[in-house]
């Protein structure tokens, strides 16, 4: 299963990734992952709608920020959903896109744009 799409969603101490596969009608919902009190070491907790959760994967003792949250999820997800090779779109929810009002192809010029915007809601 190739072309598929992987939509991140940080927030301040949560994490949500999911995954849609191409479809004719439009893109179709594979799975979501969630890691919650990312910041927060003793509730940490990890969700998911995959339903085969390891033992391993319910650990979060070395989840300690969005980067380890974020290795968390993807291995879960490219263990029992899809694989790696098969994600060839990328998209971030953004909290504030100043002038952007649709979707962008992330360039030089609107990382730019998107970086002078970062006061507005620092990560």
């Amino acid at each position: 299963m190739s072309g598929i799409i992987l939509s991140v969603n940080a927030g301040s101490s949560s994490l949500k990734v999911s995954l849609f596969a191409p479809t004719a009608d439009g893109p179709k919902h594979l799975a979501t992952c969630s890691v919650d009190s990312i910041n927060a070491d003793a509730t940490a907790s990890f969700k998911s709608t995959v339903k085969d959760i390891s033992e391993q994967e319910k650990d979060l003792t070395n989840v300690r920020d969005h980067d380890g949250a974020l290795q968390h999820v993807l291995k879960h997800l490219f263990r029992t959903t899809t694989s790696e090779e098969d994600v060839t779109h990328v998209c971030h929810r953004v909290v504030h896109g100043g002038t952007f009002k649709k979707r962008v192809v992330i360039d030089d010029k609107s990382l730019h744009h998107l970086e002078a915007l970062i006061e507005l809601a620092p990560l």
